[in-house]
């Protein structure tokens, strides 16, 4: 396995879009988000910051945050598995089908409460847990460039509880489009039903990261 520092700017890397001079332009995701004003990621081995192109004066960000501006960072093995139910995954023959109806009949009710609004959405590559019509729990790659991925779990309230995430997630971390690239697992302090996934699948810490808005 790469050195801790190494897995760190991969993360970094992968997560946000760049001037040719280091600064952030904007989110490594396919909306194109706004970038924070800072990024910091700290490990073992040191520490990585990142700045946004319009920020001019460093000494002016604050330093007061708030939990949602902290993250757990966890390195997602390749090899991760969970007992869990079926799972249907991009470019197979039960994900073309999948696709197939969805394009023809819409997205269930409950993946659109979540954020999902169209398939457009579904940031490849992706994996799905169904309960009947329904889907149960979505994963998909959050940020991705050529060297790493981080994942983006959802999981429907009504089916909460049952280990649904951990069934994406390890089902997500042996797609064969992620191959050869490093996979991470990212959450913010105050999300406990993440770090419950995190503790069920015993993903490796890598370290914690800071944003300022």
């Amino acid at each position: 396995m790469s050195e801790p520092l190494d897995l760190l700017r991969k993360l970094m890397d992968a997560g946000y879009v760049r001037t040719p001079e280091g600064r952030m332009l904007h989110v490594n995701d396919p909306d194109g988000s706004e970038a924070p004003r800072m990024a910091l990621g700290i490990c073992a081995q040191g520490a990585i910051v990142l700045y946004r192109h319009d920020v001019a004066d460093v000494s002016t960000l604050g330093t007061a945050v708030a939990p949602q501006d902290l993250e757990h960072h966890h390195i997602l093995p390749h090899d991760t598995r969970w007992d869990g139910p079926p799972v249907i995954a991009q470019d197979t023959p039960e994900g073309d089908a999948l696709w197939a109806r969805l394009e023809r009949d819409g997205l269930p009710s409950g993946i659109v409460a979540q954020g999902f609004t169209d398939l457009s959405h579904f940031w490849p590559p992706w994996c799905v847990v169904m309960e009947g019509n329904e889907i149960a729990s979505i994963a998909f790659a959050a940020r991705i460039d050529a060297h790493a991925a981080c994942i983006g779990v959802a999981t429907v309230p009504a089916f909460r509880g049952r280990g649904l995430a951990c069934a994406v997630t390890a089902a997500w971390s042996a797609l064969p489009a992620l191959a050869g690239r490093a996979l991470f697992y990212s959450t913010h302090f105050d999300n406990h039903a993440s770090q419950r996934v995190i503790a069920k699948l015993a993903l490796p810490h890598l370290g914690t990261g800071l944003t300022l808005p």
